[in-house]
């Protein structure tokens, strides 16, 4: 059995721990956390969509649809296609727009 000063040791140190204040930082920490894991898991999922919506982009490129009178209109409408496609999408979280941003850069240049 404890005696009286490890008991309020014990409660001390309890308190200490869940103080609001030390409550607080926890929650912040632990929400930024969250907040990098759920930026995360939205910058792969919307990467996973580009990437199969830019599917029939590339296999035209590849085949030289766009390399001939007219290809760039065609290739403009494909990908303002695209953009729509995306937009229209749920569920892809935070970093639809980065994303969608960042990528049309690489594929621009």
């Amino acid at each position: 059995m404890q005696d009286v000063d490890g008991i309020v040791n014990q409660n001390k140190q309890i308190n200490e721990k869940y103080t609001p204040l030390c409550l607080q930082e926890r929650v912040h920490n632990e929400f930024g956390v969250l907040l990098k894991e759920n930026e995360a898991a939205s910058q792969r999922r919307c990467r996973e969509v580009l990437e199969k919506l830019a599917d029939t982009i590339k296999k035209k490129q590849n085949i030289g649809a766009y390399a001939r009178d007219g290809g760039l209109h065609d290739y403009e409408n494909d990908i303002n296609s695209l953009k729509k496609s995306y937009r229209n999408m749920e569920g892809l979280g935070v970093k639809v727009i980065y994303l969608l941003q960042r990528s049309f850069i690489l594929i621009w240049f």
